[in-house]
């Protein structure tokens, strides 16, 4: 290979990914371009350094933190609740379960029980009755003159049920 390798190539390089074969050939035989790999992966540095030079130094945080914590006398809790713990803790448990066994929400069955619902059979019949009289404007049966509508004989009337 008489071609040095590109930009993009030495990048590739940096970045840990495989070249073709040649072009590997030619970077292990050829100096200027393990030179420009160089200073490539130099100016990387460089600039991964400026980068984290104006980021808090976290281990040094972790470390300054671990030894302050080492420092500081060691809070034990007291040992052997008892029976007492126990006991309460289980009544807690028992008051717990009876007040959600009493708002549980009871099955869709019980709720026409319940004194606020109204009956559907009570609307239905209300509803039927009101369609069934004759004075509410709008719900009459037409009725159809052949005189008005110009024709020799009588018009039937159409039927108003379904």
């Amino acid at each position: 290979m008489t071609n040095h390798l590109n930009d993009d190539q030495i990048a590739a390089v940096v970045a840990g990914l495989e070249l073709e074969p040649g072009a590997r050939a030619h970077l292990d035989g050829c100096v200027g371009c393990r030179r420009a790999l160089a200073d490539f992966e130099e100016t990387v540095a460089r600039r991964r350094d400026a980068m984290l030079a104006g980021l808090p130094d976290l281990e040094a945080q972790r470390h300054a933190i671990m030894a302050r914590i080492e420092d500081a006398p060691a809070v034990v809790g007291p040992r052997g609740r008892g029976v007492r713990h126990t006991l309460l803790a289980l009544a807690a448990a028992a008051v717990l379960a009876i007040g959600i066994a009493a708002l549980w929400p009871e099955r869709s069955g019980d709720r026409a029980l319940a004194g606020g619902d109204v009956a559907v059979a009570t609307i239905l019949e209300e509803t039927e009755a009101l369609l069934a009289d004759d004075a509410i404007p709008g719900f009459e049966p037409i009725q159809w003159d052949a005189e008005d509508l110009g024709l020799d004989s009588e018009v039937p009337t159409p039927s108003t049920t379904s």
